[in-house]
């Protein structure tokens, strides 16, 4: 082998892994599969509504199907996302509609760094309540009896799922 050849394959690796559209990351949140997608501006005004968040930002996708996430072989129009923040709490919510004719609803956050147990509850919980107050403003008709999912599958974001739905 050839001297230093190890950091420039690893190198290489995390190259290959960021153009096939995967994240050496993690993401952390809850998802549910709707009937249809939620009205952007019922997802946003519902937002703006919130007492406990502090900030928020929305990013438009635009309006014609000429923005994409990966070469054009590959089109994926980007999706519109509401970022809302509480103190040190962060959040995303984004959804897309599926070829199966559903809509991943998502709320969570790239956990790069995020470490500890405590901490990926503590992300759950937070966009958990987000978004189970966003899916009943607007209405949501889920495509499945399991409503919201927790990603990784932790009791805490459960705990706090099953709170919101009893609200």
């Amino acid at each position: 082998m050839w001297p230093h050849s190890e950091p420039k394959i690893g190198f290489l690796f995390l190259v290959w892994i960021t153009f096939q559209g995967c994240d050496p990351g993690y993401w952390v949140g809850v998802r549910a599969n709707l009937m249809q997608p939620l009205s952007p501006e019922c997802i946003e005004e519902t937002l703006h509504q919130l007492p406990e968040l502090d900030r928020i930002s929305v990013h438009k996708s635009g309006s014609s199907n000429t923005t994409y996430l990966r070469e054009a072989s590959r089109p994926e129009q980007v999706p519109d996302e509401y970022i809302f923040e509480a103190g040190q709490q962060k959040g995303l919510i984004t959804q897309f509609q599926k070829q199966e004719g559903r809509t991943s609803f998502l709320a969570g956050v790239d956990a790069v760094g995020v470490t500890s147990e405590d901490q990926v509850e503590r992300i759950q919980r937070f966009n958990a309540r987000i978004a189970s107050q966003v899916a009943r403003t607007c209405h949501a008709k889920f495509f499945d009896d399991s409503r919201f999912m927790c990603f990784p599958d932790r009791m805490g974001c459960r705990e706090a799922l099953r709170s919101q739905a009893s609200e």
